[in-house]
Order: structure tokens, then C-alpha cells, then sequence
């Protein structure tokens, strides 16, 4: 008996303690009330409008202002897992999903970090926005913006000469394309048995300023285009029109077909601007035998007759689905992902694409599919973090055990996904500090892991000319699978 009391007595005392440590506030304590989805009750509310108002209608945030206004958001400080305050080097753009009900053409964006609070003109960036126009996706794309740097703690933004509302469906923050100067253009870069030839030119304004061109080779495993931790294959003088001829394929006993190449102009100063992105040999295929090559009918749809969007927001994984149904059942051939040939690509949101025999999926050079952020679009409910536990099992990553592949193929034949267009991840800046650095599950919590292309007893596979962008695990899964290429 004394031992249940004492029990009793210590587990009262342990529950007790937990309330007072629950209702005391910890300023280390995560901001669990910051939701820039908009879904939980009163997050819109903690921003603050000038002349105008801020309310929360069907989890979106409706700004109603007048001329002169501005919208500003709480501090991010101490935002769960740090999805609210992430690296701006990295999360560059500001994903704003919005409509916006108003005359206003312009809308400044200002922003403070962690080591500068002060919301000033030198931390803001002006951005065209379209006036009385139905929900849109904005790139607020602040890469060449020289102050931001650091953690982000705060954004305000201020529709400039109008006035009306501004309903804000969601924020999210992303790493996209920096915006930087380019000396030129790389139009061709294909190889011989011997050598490798890159073509191109330069702008006017370049020519007089640098006296040399170079050519350098790297790959993705240099996250940055530093060129000095880059190996210099070929310079010649610095001429409108180029064309360089006497870079050999061959590299010892490999060859340079899976090597990224970058071309800058330098100067006798050490200064450099580069002419273009990072390229690759254009015509691998002419060094590649695919044993298990076999052809599709002719027949090519597009999603966009099938309902899909490509807006960057809309689900389109049902219209990208019955587009592959619909041909698979006429017998195969092509579906494609068209493009809009914008900056940033038109986007296709998708959560699960079940492929069909005799199907090739087509993603056109600058289409895009991206896995969708938002929960509420998967057919299933989708675990997050890294981790999914099944007693007496290994390796039950919620990757395989849980969440579906975002391109699924399950006991078909004859399939193709190909390029040259992206399929990419979610990939939300997250961080648990109850983790150690290092530890694989530290920057999970806050991510629905899928895997971009899974296959499980497929026969006849070819994939190839497309880009995985930020995977968030296994880039790829065959299981059981026969005849597989897998190309560029």
C-alpha cells in the first residue's frame, strides 16, 4: 500500500510539475501559432495592416488596404523547426500562392534577418504583380538582393498606387535560380570520339571589358560555381562568336559525357562573369547503345486537354492521370507536360502518378512536376519525417513503408519518362535541433518524403533527360525490374 502512495504521490507531483512548466512562457519555446498556410485559427490575424485590415477567411489571409498602405507580418523568430526563418543565401524566393482584388501593378516586398531588425529600403525589392486578377503564383525572388543574407525574421509587404484586397493563400520559401548577370549564351556544346566542341557568344558590353574566355569542368557535387575549386580545360581569346574545338572527350581511361562544364569570361585582374549556367554534352545518346530500345505509337496528348493547370498551385495529379489512362487504354504513346518557356517553368503540383503500360511521360524543357506542399492533396494521409516503425523490421523509412512515389510504376511493361524537364521535391527548410548535427533525421520533421521515380516489377524502362531537383531522399527505386537505361 505504501509503495501505490508513493507512486501515486510522485506521479501527481511529475503531472503537476509538467502544467506549471507547459503554462509558464519559454522564450526558446517553438512559436507554434505561426502558420503561413493559414490553416490554423487566428495566424492570419497575427499580421498587422496600416491603413487597412487584416482578416482570416477560408484558411487564406484577406488584406483589404487604401493607397499608402502596408501588411506586416509577426516575427518569425523562434518558428517551429525554423520553416518560417530559414537561410536566405539558400531560400531565396518568396512563394506567395494569391489573388489579388485590387488596382495595384506593384507590390514592394521588405524583409529584416537575424542580424538586422530594422525594415528599411535597402532590405525591400519591387515586384510587378497583375491588378483585379484571379489567384496566381509569385516569385518574390530576392537572390539579387545584396541584404539578404542571414535568417529571415520578418517580411512586410505595400501595394503600391492602388487599393482593394490581396488574399494571401499561402507563403512558402524556396530555393529557386539566382538572378545574375550572364556575359552571353552557350548554343551548342556536342562531342566526337576525340574532342569536344562548345559554341556560343558574347554581349557587346562584355567584350571590352574582359580579354579572355574559358572554358572550366565541375559537377554537382560543387554547390557553388566557384572556379576556383574548378579544373580550367581550354581559354582563347575573347571573340563576338566563338567556337572552341580542342577540349579532348576523353578524361585518363573515362570520359567527360557525366562532367558539367561552365564558360565565363576573365579578365588580367582576376575578375570573371560567367557567359552562361553550368551545360552538358548535348548529344550523349550518339555514345550510348540502349540494348533494350523498343517504341511507342505516335499518339501524343497533352495534360492541359485533360484539365491539368500547371498554375504552380492547382492539384494536377487527377488530369495528369487520366491523360496516362486514356492513352495506355488507346493502346500507348505519348504524354506531355507542356511548357510556357517562363523563368521559373510551368508547374505541374502532383502528390502520386500511377503510369500505364505503353506510356511515355513526357516533361518538355521547362515543365516542371513538383511534389505538392500541401497535405491536404494527397489521397492518403502522408507521414512526415524520416522515420515510419514497424516492430522487428529494418530500414522503415516512411519513403518506402508510407508515402507512394510521386512517379509510380507498379507490374507494367514498356515505360518512359523523359526530359529535358524537372521532376522535383518538396523540400521545406527544416531543422530539429533534438537531433545532432549530422544526424540524418535532423532536417526531416517538417518533409512528406517520397521517392521521384519508384518502379516495382516493371519490364522495359528508359529514363532519361530529365533533372531530379533538391530530392528530399532516394533519388530513384527499381525493384525487381528488368531492361532498365537509364540515360542523362
Amino acid at each position: 500500500m505504501l509503495k501505490r502512495t508513493i507512486i501515486l504521490a510522485t506521479t501527481l507531483f511529475l503531472a503537476s510539475l509538467f502544467f506549471q512548466l507547459e503554462a509558464a512562457p519559454n522564450k526558446n519555446q517553438p512559436n507554434l501559432s505561426l502558420d503561413l498556410t493559414f490553416k490554423k485559427e487566428g495566424s492570419a490575424t497575427l499580421f498587422t495592416a496600416t491603413k487597412g485590415t487584416v482578416a482570416q477567411i477560408n484558411e487564406a489571409l484577406e488584406y483589404t488596404f487604401q493607397k499608402g498602405s502596408s501588411l506586416t507580418s509577426p516575427s518569425f523568430d523562434n518558428s517551429r523547426n525554423g520553416i518560417y526563418n530559414p537561410t536566405l543565401e539558400i531560400r531565396n524566393t518568396m512563394f506567395f500562392i494569391m489573388e489579388n482584388r485590387s488596382s495595384a501593378k506593384k507590390l514592394k516586398l521588405s524583409f529584416i534577418t537575424a542580424d538586422d531588425k530594422v525594415y528599411d529600403d535597402l532590405k525591400s525589392k519591387t515586384f510587378n504583380i497583375q491588378s483585379n486578377s484571379p489567384k496566381s503564383a509569385y516569385y518574390f525572388n530576392l537572390s539579387n538582393n545584396p541584404k539578404a543574407k542571414g535568417r529571415l525574421m520578418g517580411l512586410r509587404i505595400e501595394p503600391l498606387d492602388g487599393s482593394g484586397k490581396i488574399i494571401i493563400d499561402r507563403i512558402t520559401f524556396e530555393q529557386e535560380t539566382k538572378l545574375e548577370p550572364f556575359a552571353g549564351e552557350i548554343t551548342a556544346c556536342r562531342a566526337s570520339n576525340k574532342n569536344i566542341t562548345v559554341k556560343g557568344h558574347i554581349t557587346p558590353e562584355y567584350q571590352n571589358k574582359f580579354s579572355r574566355i574559358a572554358i572550366y569542368e565541375t559537377s554537382m557535387l560543387l554547390k557553388t560555381d566557384d572556379i576556383s575549386q574548378m579544373s580550367k580545360l581550354y581559354e582563347t581569346p575573347i571573340t563576338s562568336e566563338f567556337i572552341i574545338t580542342k577540349i579532348p572527350i576523353q578524361k585518363g581511361k573515362t570520359t567527360r559525357l557525366s562532367s558539367q562544364f561552365l564558360a565565363v569570361v576573365e579578365d588580367n585582374n582576376g575578375n570573371s562573369v560567367k557567359i552562361a549556367p553550368r551545360f552538358y554534352i548535348e548529344n550523349w545518346r550518339d555514345f550510348e547503345n540502349n540494348p533494350y530500345s523498343f517504341r511507342l505509337p505516335k499518339r501524343t496528348v497533352s495534360v492541359l486537354d485533360y484539365g491539368a493547370k500547371g498554375d504552380g498551385f492547382t492539384d494536377d495529379t487527377d488530369a495528369i492521370q487520366a491523360a496516362i489512362n486514356d492513352v495506355s487504354a488507346k493502346g500507348g504513346g505519348h504524354v506531355v507536360l507542356r511548357s510556357d518557356n517562363s523563368f521559373y517553368g510551368k508547374r505541374y503540383i502532383a502528390t502520386n502518378i500511377m503510369m500505364k503500360s505503353n506510356v511515355d511521360l513526357h516533361l518538355e524543357k521547362g515543365a516542371i512536376l513538383w511534389q505538392s506542399q500541401d497535405e491536404g492533396n494527397y489521397k492518403y494521409k502522408p507521414a512526415y519525417g524520416h522515420e515510419g516503425v514497424i516492430p522487428g523490421i529494418n530500414w522503415t523509412h516512411n519513403m518506402h513503408v508510407s508515402n507512394l512515389p510521386l512517379i509510380q510504376c507498379k507490374e507494367i511493361e514498356n515505360v518512359k519518362i523523359t526530359g529535358p524537364g524537372k521532376i522535383r521535391s518538396a523540400d521545406v527548410e527544416s531543422t530539429d535541433e533534438q537531433f545532432a548535427e549530422g544526424d540524418y533525421r535532423r532536417y526531416c520533421n517538417d518533409r512528406i518524403h517520397v521517392i521521384p521515380i519508384g518502379m516495382w516489377k516493371v519490364k522495359n524502362i528508359e529514363v532519361s533527360d530529365v533533372e531530379l531537383v533538391r530530392t528530399n531522399n532516394y533519388h530513384t527505386a527499381f525493384y525487381g525490374c528488368e531492361n532498365i537505361f537509364i540515360g542523362n
